[in-house]
Protein backbone atom coordinates (compact mmCIF):
# COMPACT_ATOMS: atom_id res chain seq x y z
CA UNK A 1 0.00 0.00 0.00
CA UNK A 2 1.20 3.11 -1.20
CA UNK A 3 -1.38 5.64 -0.14
CA UNK A 4 -3.90 6.06 2.42
CA UNK A 5 -6.95 8.32 3.04
CA UNK A 6 -9.37 8.67 5.91
CA UNK A 7 -11.64 11.53 5.54
CA UNK A 8 -13.03 11.37 9.16
CA UNK A 9 -10.82 10.72 11.48
CA UNK A 10 -12.35 10.80 15.04
CA UNK A 11 -10.52 8.79 17.49
CA UNK A 12 -7.80 7.52 14.49
CA UNK A 13 -9.02 3.89 15.60
CA UNK A 14 -9.29 3.04 11.73
CA UNK A 15 -5.76 4.53 10.52
CA UNK A 16 -4.25 2.82 13.14
CA UNK A 17 -4.73 -0.47 12.79
CA UNK A 18 -4.04 0.29 8.84
CA UNK A 19 -0.78 2.00 9.24
CA UNK A 20 0.41 -0.77 11.67
CA UNK A 21 -1.02 -3.58 9.50
CA UNK A 22 0.08 -2.10 5.90
CA UNK A 23 2.28 0.81 6.45
CA UNK A 24 1.47 2.96 3.68
CA UNK A 25 4.43 5.59 2.45
CA UNK A 26 2.09 8.53 3.03
CA UNK A 27 -1.63 8.88 4.81
CA UNK A 28 -4.05 11.65 4.11
CA UNK A 29 -5.80 12.32 7.54
CA UNK A 30 -8.80 14.68 7.48
CA UNK A 31 -11.66 16.08 9.72
CA UNK A 32 -14.06 18.79 10.23
CA UNK A 33 -13.34 19.29 13.75
CA UNK A 34 -10.38 21.92 13.76
CA UNK A 35 -8.82 21.27 17.55
CA UNK A 36 -8.55 17.47 16.61
CA UNK A 37 -6.69 18.30 13.82
CA UNK A 38 -4.52 20.46 15.58
CA UNK A 39 -4.14 18.35 18.23
CA UNK A 40 -2.63 15.78 15.95
CA UNK A 41 -0.34 18.02 14.27
CA UNK A 42 1.02 19.57 17.45
CA UNK A 43 1.54 15.46 18.59
CA UNK A 44 3.27 14.68 14.73
CA UNK A 45 5.57 18.01 15.34
CA UNK A 46 6.86 18.33 18.58
CA UNK A 47 5.05 15.87 21.27
CA UNK A 48 7.68 16.45 23.68
CA UNK A 49 6.63 20.29 24.22
CA UNK A 50 2.89 19.17 24.52
CA UNK A 51 3.88 16.65 27.72
CA UNK A 52 5.99 19.39 29.14
CA UNK A 53 2.60 21.29 28.71
CA UNK A 54 0.14 19.14 30.18
CA UNK A 55 -0.52 19.54 33.80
Amino acid sequence: MTRYVEPFLGGGAVFFAVAGDFAPERSYLFDINEELVIAYRVVQQDVEALIDTLP
